[in-house]
């Protein structure tokens, strides 16, 4: 389920989500509260971009909330440095691998960190603070209408209006999930199990005339989907407000919009009524221009435009894996690269110490970045951009943190030389 969550698998393949469950729940819902209300802060001096700016925005609280937990790890982590010639002649003391030896081994150096007061752990507490974020995050990326309220209303207002407005659109549905589309008089079913899109998991059913489980469906949607479904539907329905399309469509005759849904795949047939209402309705539009008092009222494509507008930063959708295409192979990119500058920051705070402990530092201080570079292929484009202002935020810190302790930059270049 965490793989699932995450997105492992399927990269750059939205699926409509189930639920978050019991342990990644509570900190996507205590962690959508807060980026909500920096949404909100952020989508009132702007639109665009406004998702985007509230993650980077986001990370800085939390980053800076969390300065104080960073100093300590510091500390602790610079503490353990100057104790590792002490833990190796501990080590050398007890070379033998027996059971007691071993015991004795860990007692004593149990002691040493004690009478220091150092704690080993400590350098890696803003690491496990951050990683349920990071986790909590990722569903709130996959599901973000539930989460930021601005946007899950504009989902509804698109859900209702397709459901009111845009006769068969079931149809144009189901041509995008490659699905059955069955018609009740009750609503309508999307039934998972036919072969097409990866995008309904098997063992869920979606009813598309209640306007959350629209909201579920449309929000695994990916910009590819999206043209799918609008390039099918007849572009008056698009760009005529709602007021004026209701009176449109009063006027047309009953077996043009009784469009059934019946089993199977979509058929050209249904297609071609479909589109000879839309023939209709937009013959109807030259006759019955829209009103002067409706031509700043919001249409279909205005409020796909405003989410798109929210969605999206600097051209990557940020509810979509980066992938490896452009422009959201950046993320990953950019991932690796802040990373490996953290690490290679917060190693000139560690001069000094056992060599091979720094040589195995220095491995996993590379490991560790490649490893989350190569994630982010797999995960919403959100979340990178979290994960990337988090290590310049951390670039700053430590940088701040060196000085401070009057460690230089480049004092030792071929250390960082080593590392290729």
């Amino acid at each position: 389920m965490l793989f699932y969550t995450l997105g492992f698998f399927g990269a750059g393949q939205r699926m409509v989500q189930n639920e978050p469950g019991a342990l990644i729940g509570p900190i996507a819902t205590i962690f959508g509260f807060i980026i909500d209300f920096v949404f909100n802060i952020i989508y009132n001096l702007t639109i665009y971009n406004s998702l985007g700016l509230s993650i980077i925005l986001l990370t800085i609280i939390v980053r800076t909330l969390m300065l104080p937990l960073g100093i300590k790890s510091q500390k602790s982590m610079m503490a353990m440095q100057k104790l590792a010639p002490e833990m190796n002649k501990i080590k050398e003391k007890y070379s033998d691998k027996s059971k007691e030896s071993q015991q004795a081994m860990n007692a004593e150096i149990q002691k040493l960190y004690a009478d220091n007061k150092v704690n080993p752990l400590g350098g890696c507490l803003p690491m496990v603070i951050q990683m349920p974020l990071f986790f909590g995050l990722s569903f709130i990326m996959h599901q973000s209408h539930l989460y930021v309220s601005r946007l899950g209303q504009l989902y509804s207002q698109i859900s209702n209006f397709m459901i009111n407005l845009v006769p068969g659109y079931a149809n144009y549905l189901g041509i995008v999930v490659g699905r059955q589309v069955e018609g009740y008089t009750d609503g309508l079913d999307i039934v998972a199990g036919v072969a097409g899109r990866n995008i309904i998991p098997n063992n869920m059913t979606l009813d598309v005339s209640n306007t959350q489980d629209l909201n579920r469906l449309l929000n695994a949607f990916t910009a590819e989907d999206w043209n799918v479904f609008f390039g099918n539907m007849p572009e008056v329905y698009k760009h005529i407000p709602a007021e004026h399309l209701q009176t449109l469509l009063a006027k047309a005759p009953v077996e043009l919009i009784n469009v059934p849904v019946a089993e199977g795949s979509i058929s050209a047939e249904r297609l071609r009524s479909l589109q000879q209402l839309g023939e209709y309705v937009q013959n109807l539009l030259v006759q019955h221009p829209i009103p002067q008092e409706y031509l700043m009222l919001p249409t279909l494509a205005d409020m796909h435009q405003q989410k798109m507008a929210i969605e999206t930063f600097f051209g990557m959708v940020l509810t979509e894996a980066t992938g490896i295409g452009w422009p959201g192979i950046m993320i990953p990119f950019l991932a690796v690269t802040t990373a490996l500058l953290t690490s290679w920051v917060s190693m000139k705070a560690s001069a000094g110490g056992d060599e091979k402990a720094k040589q195995q530092q220095r491995m996993m201080m590379v490991i560790m970045p490649v490893m989350m570079g190569a994630m982010t292929i797999g995960l919403p484009a959100g979340v990178g951009i979290f994960w990337i202002t988090s290590s310049v935020y951390q670039i700053g810190q430590q940088l701040v943190i060196n000085r401070i302790n009057g460690i230089p930059l480049f004092s030792n270049v071929q250390s960082w030389r080593r590392w290729g």
